[in-house]
């Protein structure tokens, strides 16, 4: 026994409590610990310029709006940078809640539209308008008329963005970005 005591005043004097060795373990876990906050933000700020990045990218893209006009007229409007010549419209509603009434619709000022069809048994609504004298950067592209048939209640209007497709002179295809229209009857 006298040994293990001595053996342990042995230890004590090569490692003392206020020692740099002593605070070793301290000063791995705070080193550890700063890196793991340099890589965290590392990274978000990263992320954040690739999202930053995306949206700029969206900001080019046209962009077709919904709007509902009190009290049964939906129109539909286009924002865009580039010009635009044609659009096929796929438009899908909740046949048992909305009725778009058939030859309703009306071109948008410098729009002329085209095969207007109405499949009120699967909700699909779909017509084409084109600008035969000049391409278009923004402006009303159609409206038509809705009727409810059930009230007090919500429905959404929104554009089948698979089907649909915008094209400029070249006739060439265009993205774009649409919202879905929430209408309360």
């Amino acid at each position: 026994m006298p040994y293990l005591i001595s053996r342990q005043r042995q230890v004590k004097k090569m490692i003392k409590p206020n020692s740099h060795l002593s605070r070793l373990p301290l000063y791995l876990g705070m080193s550890f610990f700063v890196l793991t906050l340099l890589f965290s933000a590392l990274k978000i700020s990263q992320k954040n310029s690739l999202t930053g990045s995306e949206s700029r990218a969206n900001q080019n893209l046209p962009e077709l709006i919904l709007t509902f006009l009190k009290p049964d007229t939906v129109s539909l409007n286009l924002i865009s940078q580039t010009e635009m010549r044609a659009l096929d419209i796929v438009l899908k509603y909740e046949p048992e809640i909305l009725e778009i009434i058939p030859q309703s619709l009306e071109a948008g000022q410098s729009f002329v539209i085209s095969l207007e069809k109405t499949d009120s048994s699967s909700g699909i609504y779909s017509f084409s308008a084109i600008s035969p004298e000049s391409d278009i950067k923004s402006g009303t592209i159609a409206l038509w008329k809705i009727r409810p048939l059930k009230s007090g209640v919500k429905t959404v209007l929104s554009l089948n963005e698979a089907l649909s497709e915008i094209y400029t002179s070249e006739e060439s295809s265009l993205g774009f970005s649409a919202a879905d229209l929430e209408i309360n009857l």
